[in-house]
C-alpha cells in the first residue's frame, strides 16, 4: 500500500507528463490515462493503447473478433455486439488478433477433387466444402499432391486393348496400363488380338477364340492368328467309325453323330464288321436276351432305317435282320 501511494503521489507531481502519455485499458473495460506504457503494463496489467492516446477517444470494451466462413479472418477493435452481428467469435475485451487470434487464420494448400484433378492454394474449409480432400497446409499439387490425379490411358488384357481406362481400374481387372492409345501399341503382344481358330469335337470350327476361352469350352485351340479357312481347314474332317449302341446295335458315322445317343460309344476307323460292338446281334431292346420282344421290334421297324434293329448294318431293317433274331434266340453270349 505504501508503494502504491508513493507512485500515485509521483504521478500527481507530473501533470505535464500525462498529457504526453496515453490511454491504458484495464481488464474490466475501464480506462486510465498514464504517462508511459510501462506503468500501464507493469503496475495496472492493462493494455497500452498507444502514445498520445487518451481515454476520451479510446474505447476499452473493444477486442478482437474471429469470423469463420469459407475463410477465417480476424478483426481488431470490434465491440462484442458488432462481432455477434457478423457471426463471429468475440475474443474478449482488450484482445487483439496478434495476441489472441492466432487460431483464426485460414490454412491454404493443395486440394484433390474427385480423385481426378488437383488445385493449388485452396483454403481448407473450401476444399472440404466442395467435396475435395485437403492435402495439407502449404502443400502443392506438384509435390505432396502428385498422387491425386488419376491417369487415363489404354489397358492391355493379353490379347486385346481398350482405350480411355483409368490406371487403378486397369490394374484391378488384371490388365497392363499404358499411357499411349491402343492404336500405337501394335508391337506389344499383350495389346493385340492373338486369337485364333477353335475346333470343336472335329465337327465345327470357329474363328476369333482366345486359347483359354477355347479350351475352357472343351475345344481344341489351333493357334494364335490361325483361321478356320487356313490352318483349321481339317477341323471338320473327323474320322469315320463305329457307333456301338447300348442294345448292341451299330452304325458307321462321325463322332458327333454317335454322341447324339446317350450311351453311344464311338470307335474310330472301325466299321461295324465282325465283333465291333460285341456279340449280341438280335437283342433289339438291349435286355440281354433275344426273344419275342426283339422279334416284334424288328417287325415294327420293317423297311425303316433303325440302327437298333439293323443288325447287319445294311441301312434298312429287312429279312436278314429278322433271320439274325431267329439265329441268336436266347441269352446273349
Amino acid at each position: 500500500m505504501h508503494r502504491i501511494n508513493i507512485i500515485a503521489l509521483w504521478l500527481l507531481l507530473l501533470p505535464a507528463a500525462v498529457a504526453h502519455g496515453g490511454a491504458c485499458c484495464l481488464d474490466d473495460g475501464t480506462c486510465v490515462d498514464l504517462p508511459k506504457a510501462v506503468f500501464c503494463e507493469i503496475i495496472y496489467a492493462g493494455t497500452w493503447r498507444g502514445d498520445l492516446s487518451d481515454c476520451e477517444t479510446v474505447e476499452c470494451t473493444y477486442g478482437a473478433c474471429c469470423v469463420e466462413d469459407f475463410e477465417s479472418i480476424c478483426y481488431d477493435d470490434e465491440s462484442e455486439s458488432n462481432c455477434d452481428a457478423m457471426g463471429g467469435i468475440f475474443l474478449g475485451i482488450q484482445s487483439t488478433c496478434d495476441n489472441d487470434g492466432s487460431f483464426c487464420v485460414s490454412v491454404y494448400g493443395a486440394c484433390c477433387i474427385d480423385w481426378s484433378y488437383c488445385e493449388d492454394y485452396i483454403q481448407e474449409e473450401e476444399c472440404w466444402g466442395i467435396g475435395g480432400e485437403f492435402i495439407g497446409a502449404d502443400t502443392t499439387c506438384s509435390n505432396e499432391g502428385s498422387w491425386c490425379a488419376i491417369n487415363y490411358g489404354s489397358c492391355c488384357y493379353g490379347d486385346y486393348c481398350e482405350d480411355f481406362i483409368d490406371e487403378p481400374n486397369c490394374e484391378v481387372s488384371g490388365g497392363i496400363f499404358w499411357s499411349d492409345e491402343c492404336s500405337l501399341l501394335g508391337d506389344i503382344l499383350e495389346c493385340v488380338d492373338s486369337s485364333g481358330a477353335c475346333c470343336f469335337g472335329g465337327v465345327s470350327c470357329e474363328d476369333g477364340w482366345g486359347q483359354d476361352q477355347c479350351e475352357g469350352a472343351n475345344g481344341e485351340f489351333i493357334g494364335s492368328y490361325t483361321t478356320c479357312s487356313n490352318q483349321g481347314s481339317d477341323c471338320t474332317q473327323g474320322p469315320l467309325g463305329s457307333c456301338c449302341l447300348e442294345n448292341g446295335g451299330c452304325f458307321v458315322g462321325l463322332q458327333y453323330e454317335c454322341d447324339v445317343f446317350p450311351f453311344g460309344e464311338f470307335e474310330p476307323d472301325v466299321y461295324c464288321d465282325g465283333d465291333a460292338c460285341g456279340s449280341c446281334d438280335g437283342d433289339a431292346d438291349g435286355d440281354g436276351f433275344v426273344d419275342v420282344q426283339d422279334l416284334l421290334a424288328v417287325i415294327g421297324q420293317w423297311g425303316a432305317e433303325s440302327p437298333e434293329c439293323d443288325f447287319d448294318g445294311s441301312g434298312i431293317v429287312d429279312v436278314n435282320d429278322l433271320l439274325a433274331v431267329v439265329g441268336a434266340w436266347g441269352g446273349c453270349s
